[in-house]
This record gives structure tokens, C-alpha cells and sequence, in this order.
């Protein structure tokens, strides 16, 4: 799946944004790895967010859970907390979707 989208042309929004499908690729296993995503600038110029996934009872992140804001808020001293903080809301919110049979 993820080849497949790679293969289209990678529009930029901001100055920012990794348009290269190989770095994109070596960011989404460092975010698999972490368990978060960061971005500073990525979508909207001057603003940053933190974001985990919530999966499916397959496994399957079909949501995620995410806050943002201007970047001078989200220092990035505190992101690797706030990332961490992040992924357990998400995953309290992905216990309780699979315990009431949501599809999250």
C-alpha cells in the first residue's frame, strides 16, 4: 500500500514537507519505531504536532490521536515526553474502542 501511494508525484504544503518518497519512507520506520510522529512545519508553516496511532482489533491504525499547535509552544526539549504521554492516551482510547467492538 505504502509503495503503491509512493508512486505518485509528493506535493509539498510547506517548505518543510519531505516530498523524497526515500526519506519518507526511512521517517515512517523511525515513527513505527518511537510510536509517534512529529512534525514542526510539515502541513501548516508554524505549527507543530505530536501523533499516535489507535488501532484496530487487526492492528490496523485506521485513526490516530493528535495535538498541535504553534510551534514556539510544542519546545522541542518536551516532545519525547509529550510523545510519550500521547501514545498512552491513544492506546487507552484504542483499549476501550476494541472492549465496546468500535472499529477505530
Amino acid at each position: 500500500e505504502i509503495a503503491q501511494y509512493l508512486q505518485n508525484p509528493l506535493l509539498p504544503s510547506t517548505g518543510r514537507t519531505v516530498t523524497d518518497p526515500g526519506e519518507l519512507l526511512i521517517q515512517l520506520n523511525e515513527i513505527r519505531a518511537l510510536g509517534y510522529a512529529v512534525s514542526y512545519s510539515e502541513r501548516v508553516e508554524g505549527h507543530a504536532a505530536i501523533a499516535a496511532p489507535i488501532a484496530d482489533r487487526a492492528g490496523f491504525a485506521g485513526a490516530a490521536l493528535a495535538i498541535g499547535g504553534p510551534e514556539f509552544r510544542l519546545r522541542r526539549q518536551d516532545v519525547h515526553q509529550i510523545g510519550l504521554t500521547v501514545m498512552r492516551v491513544a492506546k487507552g482510547l484504542e483499549n476501550a474502542c476494541q472492549a465496546h467492538g468500535f472499529g477505530c
